[in-house]
């Protein structure tokens, strides 16, 4: 009689260092199941690490004191241990950065709007919303279709990865880099972002703030790190000639973004 044995990996993601550099949260991910779960590890290994509720994409508040995370599609939160749903957003929340006072999260509209180019009345644009947390008022910025955010590291304005529909096709090739600021809305164009730009962050040079991101130079192929200097609008390639390409950027203030991979090679 022969044996069956199965196998449930469980696959650590989304690492979010806490500000104040103490802790690291994560998402594991049951991959026979789907589910996944949180878990925080101390920097320096002084105490296991643990689970702390079911959910995905963990990020910390400025002052490391509450964690923020998704679940089944909402915005929550942990604060001295107890766990709090802050949404109830019709269409699921996809994404979020903790503010000072504030929560800035990515969640579809749950209707037509007007303005917004769509070709299919299921496509609804992914935009950036403003939790208060003091009040629980949510505002709505922007019109486009928004794919990922970063704050500066000084609380300053946000970078902003957008399409100008929510349809891949031309969506995912024409995305813009913008910088948007948070109390009043306005927005600065920072130019084109490559094909599928994704991870946004932001770092300290010489010359002042950078931000990059990885996106393609051709529908296929590894992932470069573009930049661009905000002082001057320079725009470069921080991976030319490497043989090996990121796949994720992670935030550092004070430095050229350390990155996570590698993938395949750059152009």
């Amino acid at each position: 009689m022969s044996s069956i044995f199965v196998v449930d990996l469980r696959v650590p993601s989304q690492l979010a260092l806490s500000p104040d550099g103490r802790w690291g949260a994560y998402t594991v991910r049951s991959v026979a199941r789907g589910a996944e779960e949180l878990w925080l590890a101390a920097a320096d290994g002084s105490v296991p690490p643990r689970k702390l509720a079911e959910g995905a994409s963990p990020r910390w508040s400025p002052d490391s004191a509450t964690m923020y995370f998704l679940r089944e599609g909402q915005l929550c939160r942990i604060a001295e241990s107890e766990s709090e749903t802050l949404t109830a957003w019709d269409g699921a929340v996809s994404d979020h950065l903790p503010l000072t006072n504030a929560v800035v999260f990515l969640a579809e509209d749950t209707a037509a709007v007007e303005g917004v180019r769509i070709g299919s009345e299921s496509l609804h644009p992914r935009r950036l919303r403003v939790l208060d947390l003091e009040n629980g008022a949510v505002r709505t910025l922007g019109q486009d279709h928004a794919t990922a955010v970063a704050q500066r590291p000084d609380g300053g304005p946000l970078a902003v990865i957008s399409w100008p529909t929510p349809e891949l096709d031309p969506g995912a090739l024409e995305p813009q880099l913008s910088l948007l600021d948070p109390e009043t809305g306005s927005v600065h164009d920072l130019g084109r972002a490559g094909i599928v730009a994704s991870s946004p962050v932001w770092w300290e040079a010489e010359d002042g703030w950078h931000v990059a991101n990885l996106a393609y130079t051709e529908p296929v192929g590894g992932l470069p790190v573009f930049d661009v200097a905000i002082a001057t609008g320079e725009h470069r390639n921080l991976t030319a000639g490497m043989k090996a390409c990121p796949v994720e950027l992670v935030q550092a203030a004070s430095s050229a973004p350390p990155v996570d991979g590698p993938g395949r090679g750059s152009d």
